[in-house]
This record gives C-alpha cells, structure tokens and sequence, in this order.
C-alpha cells in the first residue's frame, strides 16, 4: 500500500467529501471507506491467486493489466459523463461564511 497510498489517500478522502452535501457526508464518506476496503481485499486475493497460478513476473504483468484497465474503464466513464476528473475548488470570492 505504502507511499502511493500515503500521498493519494488524502486527497482522494477530500475530494470525496467535498462534493458532497452536507447532510450526506458522513454516508458518502463510508461507502468511499467501505468500495477502498472491498478494493484492497479483492486485490489481496487477486494477487494470490495470480502469484500461485503463473511466475511471479507473469503475474505481476496481468496485475498491472488489470489495473490499467481499471484506470482507463474509469476514464472512459468520466469523460463520457463530460467530467474532466478533477474536482473543481472554488474562488475565494465563492465561498459562503
């Protein structure tokens, strides 16, 4: 998991929250919890199997494959909703007090 997850989680948990009303963070905020746990077990799992089914550099290849193919599945579906994936923060002057 390491620095990848270090650097990213952050971000990805604000991101996460901040498009989301108020009245709905917290749920929003434990389904985005519960869908990255569900994520580093399925992956954990995967990857065993992978590892015991081929070479370790065999597996290691449809890993990175499949996570390729992720990356992009969830491109293909932001830009086809006509999002850019980036969460857009407003301007100083936008913000309510």
């Amino acid at each position: 998991i390491g620095v990848g997850t270090g650097a990213a989680y952050p971000l990805l948990a604000a991101s996460v929250t901040y498009g989301s009303p108020d009245e709905t963070r917290a749920s929003v905020y434990g389904a985005y919890r519960m869908w990255r746990d569900i994520g580093y077990t399925i992956g954990g799992i995967i990857a065993h199997v992978f590892a015991g089914a081929f070479l370790t550099t065999t597996a290691i290849m449809c890993l990175w494959s499949l996570v390729v193919a992720v990356l992009f599945a969830g491109f293909l579906g932001l830009s086809a909703r006509g999002q850019s994936g980036a969460a857009s923060l407003p301007s100083s002057s936008e913000e309510e007090y």
